[in-house]
């Protein structure tokens, strides 16, 4: 048996399991996946992320890369930014692995309704609400959306609250 010379990083370990993964879905290595903000910048790789990479005959190079994108306007964007984004790929990778890019426009997963935490919960001892005056309340009847006049009604009663 084959005494371990100290601690290993996590990744060590862990980038055993996920390439395995990451190949039957077509990528070549987890490395696109993990690597993906470092890739495309921490904005752009909020709302995507790489799907698979389809080869051609030679299954190293030349690939379209299959991206989910949340939302239009970034797809948009990406469509624009595709000739940056594939150097970019391909530079990170050290030859031309990717050759195109599909995107394929899928919603934002939502959170789980037993995964939201109330940030602002209400105070156990609030002060009795005490009337807004009257400049706030002719700005905030003006408002037409119900929700975000709801909203700033309750952000005016906490500072109504608030004060002495």
């Amino acid at each position: 048996m084959k005494r371990s010379k100290g601690p290993r990083a996590l990744a060590e370990a862990v980038a055993n399991v996920t390439d395995a993964a990451c190949a039957r879905r077509g990528l070549a290595g987890a490395a696109i996946v993990t690597d993906w903000p470092a890739i495309v910048g921490e904005r752009l790789a909020r709302d995507s992320a790489p799907l698979g990479i389809r080869f051609g005959p030679d299954r190293r190079s030349g690939g379209t890369l299959l991206l989910r994108v949340h939302n239009g306007s970034l797809a948009l964007e990406l469509q624009h930014l595709a000739p940056i984004v594939i150097e970019r790929i391909n530079a990170h990778f050290g030859y031309r692995a990717v050759e195109k890019l599909q995107l394929r426009q899928v919603p934002a997963p939502q959170p789980k309704p037993d995964s939201v935490v109330d940030l602002v919960p209400d105070a156990p001892n609030a002060a009795p609400s005490q009337p807004l005056p009257a400049a706030w309340s002719t700005v905030l009847a003006r408002i037409a959306d119900p929700d975000l006049r709801d909203a700033l009604t309750d952000l005016a009663d906490a500072i109504a609250r608030d004060r002495p």
